[in-house]
């Protein structure tokens, strides 16, 4: 089980980025309320609400006490998993190396290659294509749902480097200034990274605004 105390505008707000912050689904998280929102007069003294979000204990219980398991994915899922990206990119008439690897209860699967730039796209939205596929035929019909990354020349992990950077350097210029700090539009992956990198830093606070496609990460100086 996995938890972390988040802090927004309002108790939905604060959920939903501590959502993004896990990588979960709303199913499978319990919330407790720690403190609830309060608006002081003229807006002075409000106060943001503050909840602790827990991850379910949702993995696997696997009969076959003898099949490997990968937090929650078996072995059987790695295969499949590796199967069903491989058959996109031969269909998309790109030949690859695939190598698959578990982390944090997600299956990883990265593609070595000499076309990866077509699987990328532009701001890596050709591979959130594709992970999207590879999780829904994945999980079709299944009561214990396994989630798939897909990558390609390890894009995401370069990607998360520079997001990592960026929240960084904003987050004290957030707290140099006094103001909060709207970032780009991000995808879910993106947003994740940027919760997570500033989760545990004492002088801000982050929440996601705005609708998909236009939702971003806000960083507030406490």
């Amino acid at each position: 089980m996995r938890s972390v105390e988040q802090t927004g505008k309002t108790v939905e707000e604060a959920i939903q980025t501590a959502i993004e912050a896990l990588g979960v689904s709303r199913e499978e998280i319990t919330v407790d309320i720690l403190e609830e929102p309060t608006r002081g007069m003229f807006g002075l003294g409000t106060k943001e609400a503050r909840i602790l979000v827990s991850t379910k204990d949702g993995e696997k219980k696997l009969k076959d006490s003898e099949t490997k398991s990968y937090a929650g994915a078996s072995e059987e899922d790695h295969v499949k998993a590796k199967e069903c990206f491989g058959q996109i990119l031969s269909l998309m008439g790109i030949d690859a190396e695939l190598e698959t690897w578990d982390e944090d209860g997600y299956i990883h699967i990265n593609a070595e290659g000499p076309e990866m730039g077509i699987i990328i796209g532009r701001q890596g939205q050709t591979l959130d294509s594709i992970q999207f596929i590879v999780n829904l035929i994945l999980n079709k019909h299944r009561e214990d749902r396994i989630r798939v990354i897909v990558d390609a020349e390890s894009y995401r992990e370069r990607r998360k480097e520079i997001l990592a950077s960026t929240a960084e350097k904003m987050a004290a210029r957030a707290v140099q200034t006094g103001q909060e700090i709207a970032l780009a539009y991000m995808t879910p992956f993106e947003r994740r990274v940027i919760h997570t990198t500033l989760q545990d830093n004492e002088d801000v606070t982050t929440f996601s605004e705005g609708e998909e496609p236009y939702r971003r990460v806000v960083i507030s100086p406490k």
